[in-house]
């Protein structure tokens, strides 16, 4: 368990500096990358919110669960929209 937060908190720290090559490298397991933090944002969503287009482009090929996960709002990257 402490591993998985280690990688995610690693992982997002890669993504909000745009490092794509340190995110392939972090990101090499479904749970790390679906892994939310405290505010239930997915690496996704995290990328999304940086606009790192080529790790979004990363993340939704290798994971594409990801474009159907909502975050601590239900915001689903797919749609755009907070499912009421």
């Amino acid at each position: 368990m402490k591993e998985e937060e280690d990688k995610r908190d690693w992982l997002h720290k890669a993504i909000r500096v745009g490092s794509l090559p340190h995110v392939e490298y972090i990101a090499d397991t479904e749970d790390v990358a679906v892994a939310k933090d405290t505010k239930g944002r997915t690496s996704l969503h995290l990328a999304t919110l940086c606009e790192e287009t080529e790790i979004m482009q990363f993340l939704a090929i290798q994971y594409p669960i990801l474009l159907m996960m909502g975050d601590n709002v239900s915001t689903c990257l797919v749609c755009g929209e907070i499912d009421k």
